[in-house]
């Protein structure tokens, strides 16, 4: 049997054998089986449980090779629902078998490497799953991705960005033509350091490599022959191209000169320089908000985790094959950080919260998230969006090009009483919903407006019709949210909501239905613009204007012969 089993996995079998279930130690690079032929519990085992040993595993396999986290392990004869020595109940599988199986019944053939190790005189097999080259999929086409702890199904669009990921290949992992002698002794300490604290953190305490060759393969930046990647020159020297990473300007005046500084070094260094440069120029407090209780809070000028998203992403995602340099701006209300490259394939700026993420760096993100520099499970934008939101500021502003991008974060007055009434939506419904950026948004317009429709929910929280129908069910359903009488696809605050958001909502915001509003007005006033819809409802324009035509279709409406006949001037009046 096989004697050298990677030390994580280990570990998290000794935490399996001291108490803890397998399944709360699953990863998105780790996973454990039960041979259905060992169990000794449960349901009756199939019939035929090898079968079923070689679907549930080429499934994970390829799950975990669509993965964006790289080489991937699962653990076969541990049961994930049990702790203790109850859970290794062991397998007589042939690791062979397994190999084969998985590569006949995966496209294109996906070859994994399957090995025996005893664990306290348990027989285990742990099939190593190599970082994915391609989309893969069953033999009956269907593809799964591992997302955090479990495998969810591909969808037609992330079928094509995987795809077109992966035909493009990471431009990080190309060999860098520094040797490791020319790295930053300072940064590969820092890296150390950094490594050492994140597996404290995880309750591992292996030993760090102590050779710089050896740290640099550990974290993924030399190829098969020992030679540092490109991934490896832009964190521990002087970059691939030797350009300078980032450039911050301050600019204590808007229209004034700007204060610059060059920040030149390995990307390890630059970054803590650079959080030390925005923590010692951002803007003091600007309020102060009550959440009840006695509880005060500060509300800075840029919230913490919008800044730290965004400069993250800068760092992360930008497209290191160019010379350009990330530029940092800071004022006394704005936030701007423009990063060189367009966003990566496949994904639309009007996307961007919906949107899973496709690295363009793929060697360099996982460094980094080795590292600890940056998130296990990447939600830079949504972060962003509810930050922003709940310090009762615009949500940031994006502007995508072919050759850059740039992310900006307004600072304008904070809107005392919605954070306040946010803290109290919290208190009386849970802390979890304000995480949620699509409740976010809606809370957001519906303290300005009365009601919002399919179509705004649809484009504001950046989803499918599908999607914004089933998350509106959803808040509904939780009593957030109510349906508006008489409406189609239109919603308003709940009793609930509405008096927990308080003085939030603006005054004179009448709950009726556009539909309904329309017919008082023409009753009222005679007449009804277009522009008057949109300004009561706050419904969205081109919905106004459908929803006019289908009045008019219907013989409800009609234009004023003595008015405009085109253009905003257009007067509606009730037909006799």
């Amino acid at each position: 049997m096989a004697t050298d089993m990677p030390r994580h996995i280990r570990d998290a079998l000794d935490a399996i054998w001291q108490g803890t279930r397998g399944a709360a130690l699953e990863t998105s690079v780790l996973d454990f089986k039960e041979d259905p032929a060992m169990a000794a519990h449960g349901p009756k085992p199939p019939r035929k449980p090898e079968d079923k040993v070689f679907r549930v595993l080429t499934r994970e396999c390829i799950c975990f090779a669509n993965g964006s986290d790289g080489e991937a392990h699962v653990v076969l004869g541990v049961a994930d629902k049990l702790s203790g020595a109850e859970a290794f109940t062991g397998t007589a599988m042939d690791p062979e078998d397994i190999d084969k199986k998985v590569f006949n019944n995966s496209r294109p053939n996906l070859r994994v490497e399957t090995r025996e190790h005893e664990y306290r005189g348990v027989r285990l097999l742990v099939t190593r799953i190599p970082e994915g080259l391609a989309l893969y999929t069953g033999t009956d086409g269907a593809a799964t991705w591992r997302v955090g702890a479990g495998c969810t199904p591909m969808t037609e669009e992330q079928r094509s960005r995987l795809t077109l990921d992966r035909g493009n290949p990471d431009w990080t992992a190309r060999r860098s033509d520094a040797d490791t002698g020319d790295f930053d002794p300072v940064a590969m300490a820092e890296a150390r350091r950094l490594l050492a604290a994140v597996r404290r953190a995880g309750g591992r305490h292996d030993a760090i490599p102590e050779t710089d060759t050896g740290l640099l393969r550990e974290l993924g930046l030399v190829d098969e022959g020992g030679r540092p990647l490109r991934a490896a020159d832009i964190l521990f020297g002087q970059g691939a191209r030797g350009a300078e990473p980032v450039r911050f300007q301050y600019i204590a005046i808007p229209g004034g000169p700007p204060r610059s500084e060059d920040l030149r070094g390995p990307l390890l260094l630059v970054a803590p320089r650079l959080r030390e440069l925005i923590t010692r120029y951002a803007p003091a407090t600007m309020a102060t908000a009550d959440l009840g209780g006695g509880q005060e809070v500060r509300i800075p000028a840029f919230p913490e985790v919008a800044v730290d998203e965004v400069v993250s992403n800068a760092l992360v995602h930008r497209d290191w094959s160019l010379d350009a340099s990330i530029v940092v701006e800071m004022g006394p209300r704005t936030f701007r950080v423009t990063s060189p490259g367009g966003l990566p394939e496949g994904v639309a700026a009007d996307r961007l919260l919906s949107t899973v993420s496709v690295p363009r760096n793929r060697v360099l993100l996982r460094a980094m998230r080795m590292l600890g520099l940056v998130e296990e499970q990447s939600r830079g934008f949504d972060r962003m969006w509810v930050a922003m939101i709940r310090s009762g500021r615009p949500v940031p502003q994006v502007e995508a090009g072919d050759l850059r991008v740039e992310v900006t974060l307004s600072a304008g007055p904070p809107d005392i009483p919605f954070i306040e009434g946010l803290a109290r939506v919290g208190a009386e419904f849970g802390e979890q919903y304000l995480e949620s950026v699509d409740l976010l948004i809606v809370l957001r317009h519906l303290t300005e407006a009365p009601l919002i429709t399919l179509r705004q929910v649809q484009r504001q929280a950046q989803i499918s019709e599908k999607e914004a129908r089933e998350r509106m069910a959803f808040f509904t359903e939780e009593g957030l949210l109510a349906d508006v009488p008489g409406g189609r696809d239109e919603w308003t605050l709940s009793a609930r909501t509405r008096g927990a958001l308080g003085d939030a909502v603006a005054a004179g915001t009448a709950t009726v239905s556009v539909e309904d509003w329309i017919r008082e007005r023409i009753l009222s006033h005679g007449h009804v613009r277009n522009r008057e819809v949109v300004e009561a409802t706050g419904a969205d324009p081109r919905e106004v204007s459908e929803l006019l035509a289908a009045l008019r279709a219907r013989g409800s409406v009609r234009k004023d012969p003595e008015g405009p006949s085109r253009g905003s001037g257009v007067r509606w009046v009730a037909v006799d």
